[in-house]
């Protein structure tokens, strides 16, 4: 478990100089509060393992139970470097009313570029059978082009929307609008009702669908969609052209006229792809529905066979 300071500005970038203060305890969300309190940046807890050993196992059944999540947990808290470690000791014996100092055990943190950092540990990502995921920081071929495996690169801008490609419903995704645009791309029209970073609408370009739309509640996810096309064909025209994003209304109630508008416009859409929750999807039949040109062909990517959505469908 994790919390941070509401005003934690500092990591989002390069890092100053931190130490993180550790210290076992029986009440470790009160620890938690305490150490943000006393100026910590983050406070997060684990159960507390014995060298060699996996971690213990979590006790608690359910979000509301009382019971502790550990047996014996760790509170860990990041404070900057000039902390005052023998305070925070006196403040937890004086918050805990305990009658010794209690043991802390602290260590600098290295000053690293956090968000280079995090950068470099994202992949590349393979996607369907043909496509391969790349990032701005991310070395390679530019968007459009293929890489030394004859994948077609997307280029996405990243971080500001949901959907890269590694989730396993994008995976299905890209593997339905593979097989469905292998032989009549060129006629087609897709619509990518829940676009996210819409990758799944740069798959169907690059596949050769006539039009493919994405539209998205989300009002900054149709932005970085919109410039992330710039990115996946920057020398492509006729693709770019293909491709249309815009913003979907939040209210269900709303959306069949204007998935019906979007079709007199843009559609109607021979493929439907809908990679979003079972909830959602429920709602947005009637949508769906007036977006599809007769015998259309649906994807809907976000069920999960573990919660009953097959069953409720």
């Amino acid at each position: 478990m994790l919390r941070a300071a509401q005003d934690a500005g500092v990591l989002g970038g390069i890092s100053s100089d931190l130490m993180q203060v550790e210290m076992e305890s029986s009440e470790p969300e009160a620890l938690m509060e305490l150490f943000l309190g006393l100026g910590a940046l983050s406070a997060s807890m684990r159960g507390k393992a014995e060298p060699g050993q996996p971690a213990e196992a979590v006790l608690r059944a359910k979000p509301n139970d009382d019971t502790p999540l550990w047996s014996r947990s760790i509170v860990s808290g990041m404070f900057a470097a000039e902390a005052d470690l023998t305070q925070i000791a006196e403040a937890v014996q004086t918050a805990f009313d305990l009658e010794d100092l209690p043991k802390l055990s602290s260590n600098a943190i290295e000053d690293i570029d956090w968000v280079s950092h995090v950068q470099q540990s994202w992949e590349p990502l393979m996607l369907g059978s043909g496509f391969k995921v790349l990032l701005p920081w991310h070395d390679g071929p530019s968007g459009g082009e293929r890489d030394e495996d004859g994948r077609s690169v997307l280029r996405l801008e990243g971080g500001a929307a949901f959907g890269l490609g590694d989730h396993p419903t994008t995976q299905g995704a890209v593997d339905f609008l593979e097989r469905s645009l292998a032989d009549a791309a060129g006629e087609t029209r897709v619509l990518d009702y829940g676009t996210g970073s819409g990758v799944l609408a740069f798959c169907a370009a690059h596949l050769g669908a006539r039009v493919a739309v994405g539209v998205d509640v989300d009002e900054p996810s149709v932005a970085s969609a919109r410039r992330s096309c710039e990115l996946c064909f920057p020398t492509q025209e006729e693709k770019r052209s293909a491709l249309d994003f815009g913003a979907a209304p939040d209210d269900f109630a709303d959306a069949p006229a204007f998935a019906a508008e979007l079709a007199m416009q843009k559609g109607p859409f021979n493929l439907v792809v809908a990679n979003i929750l079972r909830r959602p999807l429920v709602a947005l039949a009637p949508a769906l529905a007036a977006a599809a040109a007769p015998g259309a062909r649906l994807a809907l990517t976000g069920l999960r066979g573990d919660l009953g959505d097959f069953e409720a469908i």
